[in-house]
């Protein structure tokens, strides 16, 4: 199998995924960038969909649900 054929076989595979190696992955690629590392989406995501619940917006919630 050749290098190209190598790499077409990984990136069309739908196995499950290490999501520890990809974040250390990602927060590699942005320090070596010299960048500051990306604030996780799913997170504010969560924020948001729960600030809602309360009618409160997510900068309102956020310091309560860090106490």
């Amino acid at each position: 199998m050749t290098e190209f054929e190598q790499w077409r076989t990984l990136s069309a595979a739908t196995g499950p995924g290490n999501r520890a190696m990809a974040e250390a992955g990602v927060r590699r690629a942005y320090e070596s960038a010299g960048l500051p590392g990306p604030e996780p989406i799913v997170d504010r995501i969560r924020t948001g969909i729960v600030a809602w619940t309360f009618g409160l917006t997510a900068e309102e919630y956020e310091p309560v649900a860090q106490t």
